[in-house]
């Protein structure tokens, strides 16, 4: 029998911060206009909500890539660390063995001499190594007692290795769960963003004739479906070799001004759109905190048949 491995795919195209931040912004606009979405349908309830936010906790609650990275690199140097703890028992140990059995090539081999090197910077290796040096300490621990190698330091190899031994499995273990979490994380994610697509669905038909609050229940600008009558990308400067991507920038707020409250943030691509704004020709102004403010004047909308696209670069102040 073949196994075919479950494969989950991420149903959005923001980041996952980005979508879990959203999704909260939604549960709050829904929670304040919750009669209206309730008499539009009556599945979105007190109860429905009480479920939406349990979601996105649980969502939250799972560890995020950067997470399980930083889990795996600690539990690598918790080993490495350990390694280093068996290693210097070992050397320690020669001083003794050496005493007990002078010049005796083929004891000292019984105790790793012949094959330490091999097995010194490779952790099943090392832990073997460790169990077969125990062993011998133990065969011998008679003559080493008479150089004073006591049986407290015997036991204490043992105590080291089996503690490398646990250290290594739990690395190993954890390492091995990565794609169940990774699943996990994805499946949860998707609970969430398929839930605030539904609220935002809904939003956008019982608001579709209050431009303010339509465009609460907008998507970001990488996923919605709505055509956009305005719409772009912010990046960064490029700053590298030819071919090297420009570097997005998240929540930038655009502006059409000469019309009041008519903004836009960017998303965790760096991708805005506004869905209506009336024939004319504007200055759009680019914002946010520790970057030099852009404004692009000039910019013609006429009808969602010449839709525009406005990409900015935005510089970060020195």
């Amino acid at each position: 029998m073949s196994l075919t491995p479950e494969l989950e795919t991420r149903e959005y195209k923001i980041s996952d911060p980005y979508m879990l931040e959203f999704a909260k912004d939604i549960h709050t606009f829904a929670m304040e206009d919750i009669a209206d979405l309730a008499a539009f349908d009556p599945d979105f309830s007190a109860v429905f909500f009480a479920a939406y936010q349990t979601a996105i906790d649980a969502a939250e609650a799972v560890p995020s890539d950067e997470q399980v990275e930083n889990v795996i690199t600690q539990m690598t140097e918790d080993v490495e660390a350990q390694m280093g703890v068996c290693r210097k028992k070992y050397q320690d140990s020669k001083y003794f063995i050496e005493r007990a059995f002078p010049k005796d090539k083929a004891t000292w081999d019984e105790f790793g001499y012949d094959r330490y090197n091999k097995a010194r910077n490779v952790q099943p290796k090392l832990i073997e190594f460790m169990r077969d040096f125990y062993g011998a300490a133990v065969k011998y621990s008679a003559q080493l007692a008479t150089v004073n190698y006591t049986a407290l330091m015997i036991d204490d190899i043992k105590t080291q290795t089996d503690l490398l031994d646990s250290l290594n499995r739990a690395q190993n273990a954890y390492v091995n769960n990565r794609p169940q979490i990774t699943k996990e994380r994805i499946v949860k994610h998707n609970a969430v963003w398929n839930t605030a697509t539904r609220i935002c669905m809904a939003g956008k038909t019982v608001y579709q004739d209050n431009y303010s609050k339509f465009k609460r229940y907008l998507l970001p600008a990488s996923d919605e479906t709505e055509q956009f009558i305005l719409k772009g990308k912010v990046t960064q400067p490029v700053i590298g070799p030819i071919g090297t991507p420009a570097t997005p920038v998240e929540d930038v707020t655009v502006t059409v001004m000469g019309i009041p409250g008519l903004t836009a943030q960017t998303d965790s691509n760096g991708n805005y759109g506004f869905t209506s704004i009336a024939a004319g020709t504007y200055s759009v102004e680019f914002t946010k905190m520790g970057y030099m403010p852009s404004m692009q004047p000039g910019v013609v909308i006429t009808d969602m048949d010449n839709p525009v696209t406005l990409n900015v670069v935005l510089t970060p102040m020195p």
